[in-house]
């Protein structure tokens, strides 16, 4: 979530401080949050994010069995049956 808060915070921060009160309460803390986070816990964010996104690569790199048949299925003698 420090990413996201951080984001808000980079896009709304100066209508943020101009008029508060045109934000949803919800995303108004999600602002002010982002504009508490120093550089370092962004960058910390920012590492684990990636390690995170590797390790999906890596672990869905060697899936791809999963996501394809590995070999031809054809239809079983159930496809004609609406033709009898």
């Amino acid at each position: 979530m420090p990413l996201q808060h951080v984001g808000l915070a980079a896009l709304y921060g100066p209508d943020f401080h101009k008029d508060p009160g045109q934000f949803d309460s919800d995303v108004a803390m999600q602002i002010e949050r982002g504009l508490s986070w120093r550089g370092v816990e962004v960058a910390a964010a920012l590492g684990a994010s990636s390690a995170i996104s590797a390790a999906f690569a890596a672990f869905f790199a060697n899936l791809t069995s999963f996501w394809h048949r590995p070999f031809p299925v054809s239809p079983g003698p159930w496809y004609n049956l609406a033709q009898k």
